[in-house]
């Protein structure tokens, strides 16, 4: 899997928002509404804007962010691409279901890159699995003896089930800063803290979603699959 690893400060101001005018002239914006986890009816979780990896309006930004990517992640290839914008924070998640429309991608990496400072935290934990439902997660694993302490669940994940923490450690709780990249595998389940309660409104961040390319034997053996009745 991919390590958590933190870019620090590799963007400018000016980078940054030469970035973020070129992407909204370039994307279509979509309200994201949760209909499993803890907001389920609840309004809009974030506003997403997504933009074409490969639209050549935008090659400047996918050259410097190929650059600087390739050395760790080798010939990757973007999933999706867009501006979150998130009015509420993130449940227990990770990021593996999300395919190129080809799906000849396996899940490789989140990259997060904060466009603002704001008091608010990422939480990577240690646990992974090669699907999206946590509550699944939950069925098919023993719960672990150490799991995030009672305090720290309250004062960082207090908008989550509070029952997920018995199944889960931290492996890292990144703050946000304007201009740092942050890399870690799609596989991992993370959430956002619930900086709802510290009265901010908003956070946005540049995402990608990178893949793997799948191997020939892979991708015949999906095919074999897809036709065996």
């Amino acid at each position: 899997m991919v390590p958590f690893k933190i870019y620090p400060k590799i963007f400018n101001d000016d980078e940054l928002a030469a970035w973020t005018s070129l992407i909204e002239s370039s994307s279509q914006t979509v309200d994201f509404h949760d209909n499993e986890g803890v907001w389920k009816d609840r309004g809009t979780v974030a506003n997403i804007s997504h933009w074409d990896w490969l639209d050549p309006r935008t090659i400047s930004i996918r050259q410097r962010l190929t650059d600087l990517l390739s050395p760790s992640l080798g010939d990757f290839a973007v999933d999706r691409s867009h501006i979150l914008d998130a009015q509420l924070p993130w449940d227990i998640h990770n990021d593996t279901v999300i395919r190129c429309e080809d799906k000849q991608t396996d899940p490789q990496a989140v990259v997060m890159i904060p466009l603002q400072d704001c008091d608010a935290r990422t939480i990577v934990f240690d646990q992974s699995a090669d699907y999206d439902l946590f509550r699944r997660y939950r069925d098919e694993n023993p719960p672990i003896s150490n799991h995030v302490p009672l305090a720290q669940w309250n004062e960082l994940l207090d908008h989550c089930w509070p029952k997920d923490r018995y199944w889960l450690s931290i492996n890292a709780v990144y703050e946000w800063r304007k201009g740092d990249m942050v890399v870690f595998s799609r596989r991992a389940w993370h959430a956002s803290d619930n900086f709802k309660s510290r009265n901010i409104e908003n956070k946005r961040a540049i995402i990608l979603f990178t893949g793997t390319k799948k191997s020939a034997t892979m991708e015949h053996d999906e095919e074999s699959s897809e036709t065996t009745v």
